[in-house]
């Protein structure tokens, strides 16, 4: 197999599992990000995508990961996602220490 449609290939299913932890983020994905990054900045990708555009790619091959905007926006949703779990989490600790500092008021009446 040609090595630009394996790359191609492997960060489609990166971007897909990326996509999968959106809907139910129950598994990591930052390695899977940190490399669809890197490849959304490559030179690797412009190639990829030139190649694309030449008609040098098979017609059945998912290529939605040489769209530099789909990439993106993916990635930015993560990132909301990720900053919004972070969050929510912290709340949930503030909450817990509330709780437990009414506890001990509550011990030492």
């Amino acid at each position: 197999m040609d090595e630009r449609i394996k790359r191609i290939m492997e960060m489609e299913e990166r971007l897909n599992r990326v996509v999968e932890w959106l809907k139910e983020p129950v598994f990591d994905v930052e390695k899977e990000v940190s490399i669809l990054d890197e490849y959304l900045q490559s030179d690797l990708r412009k190639s990829d995508l030139k190649a694309d555009e030449a008609g040098k790619l098979p017609q059945d091959l998912c290529r939605g990961v040489l769209s530099e905007d789909g990439i993106y926006n993916i990635l930015e949703e993560y990132e909301e996602k990720r900053e919004e779990s972070c969050k929510e989490g912290m709340q949930g600790l503030s909450g817990k220490q509330l709780s437990f500092e009414n506890d001990i008021e509550e011990s030492n009446e």
